[in-house]
């Protein structure tokens, strides 16, 4: 019996959430795996750099940390690449995929929400451009694979065909990261904290959490809060905006912003929260929601669907511009009344939203695109 390859293209994958996915998939197959499939991933870094062995290879093309190169790499040299080596599917996680397919089944996966993003909360560099080349992408692609509900109905509008091609598989973390800190690593933060962590987007609307630090610091007249926001702006434009912002609110002494942490740290500014505040206006999934529920610390999320389908009533809810109504809940300690029971609710969450199932989902529909 001839045996199924499974080609991932993953040189799209440049930040630690799509990396995790990858990689997640890539321990799964390893562990997992028939003696009648193979895997063969494509990178543009080494962050899989010991997963080859026998039934895995990964190849490294550094050339497509540029992303015009990536581009040409994705849409036209991959499908050629795939049929020489016999490939029977291709996997595009990150919604740029080939232009058209040689015997070769395509699956898409769509996370970005770009496609729902108003003009002045677009951070890409060329926005339409963007979308004309995943809408290109959608053409030659047997099935789509989306992270939540949310993201079939809603970024799906904007694909052809969705009704037929259209999946949806949410994402899980892995609870290891979360094992009891052996470092010895510390927050040496003195006062009370709020806590948010994800790469900086325009769209995960941090400039609420400063307006509402403000408020909440005007309306308190001792133990004061203080704002961590941790992850890496993906736009230098962005940043200066954002530093202006907290300047011209005069809040720099309540204020940190801290990136490139590795996960015990990340872990440990968690799990010393007063609480965790998660803005984001929009999402296709969030990994960030798992993470909030599995620090045992209070949640208040921006009302958005996709906060509702993964978060459920685990978490306190605020109109998400609305930084008076942040304020209000934080101020009035709304954060602590019936917390346990919604902690308890969110571990019980938790266990739906294993990597073990996302994985073992995600290659179930991957290899049975072949048969």
């Amino acid at each position: 019996m001839k045996k199924k390859l499974l080609v991932i293209d993953a040189t799209g994958a440049n930040t630690y959430g799509a990396k995790y996915n990858i990689v997640s998939i890539v321990k799964y197959y390893g562990i997992h795996h028939t003696d009648n499939t193979r895997l063969l991933v494509y990178t543009s870094s080494d962050f899989l750099q010991d997963a080859s062995s026998g039934h895995i290879r990964i190849s490294n093309l550094s050339f497509c940390q540029n992303i015009y190169l990536r581009i040409i790499w994705s849409n036209l040299l991959l499908p050629l690449s795939a049929f020489f080596k016999g490939a029977s599917i291709i996997y595009s996680p990150f919604d740029i995929g080939p232009f058209f397919s040689i015997g070769t089944k395509i699956i898409l996966g769509i996370k970005n929400p770009n496609v729902l993003l108003p003009k002045h909360l677009v951070t890409l560099r060329y926005p339409v451009f963007h979308r004309f080349i995943s809408y290109l992408s959608s053409f030659s692609a047997d099935c789509y694979l989306y992270p939540s509900r949310f993201a079939l109905m809603a970024v799906g509008n904007h694909f052809p065909n969705n009704d037929k091609k259209g999946h949806f598989i949410h994402h899980g973390i892995d609870l290891s990261d979360w094992q009891p800190d052996l470092t010895g690593k510390k927050v040496t933060i003195s006062s009370r904290y709020i806590f948010f962590c994800s790469v900086l987007y325009k769209f995960k609307n941090i400039e609420v959490l400063f307006h509402s630090l403000k408020e909440i610091n005007l309306r308190l007249s001792d133990d004061k809060f203080h704002l961590i926001v941790c992850g890496k702006f993906v736009s230098t434009e962005y940043e200066d905006t954002i530093k202006q912002l907290i300047i011209s609110l005069g809040i720099e002494a309540h204020v940190t912003m801290v990136q490139n942490l590795d996960r015990a740290s990340i872990v440990q500014y968690y799990r010393n929260a007063e609480l965790i505040v998660v803005p984001t206006l929009f999402e296709t999934f969030g990994h960030m929601y798992l993470e909030s529920i599995q620090s045992g610390r209070p949640v208040i999320a921006a009302d958005i669907p996709v906060a509702h389908e993964v978060l459920q009533n685990s978490a306190l809810y605020f109109p998400a511009t609305d930084y008076s109504a942040l304020a209000d809940l934080i101020v009035n300690q709304a954060y602590l009344i019936n917390h346990k029971e919604r902690s308890e609710k969110g571990f019980e969450i938790l266990k739906s939203f294993t990597v073990e199932e996302e994985c073992k989902k995600t290659l179930t529909l991957l290899f049975s695109q072949a048969d």
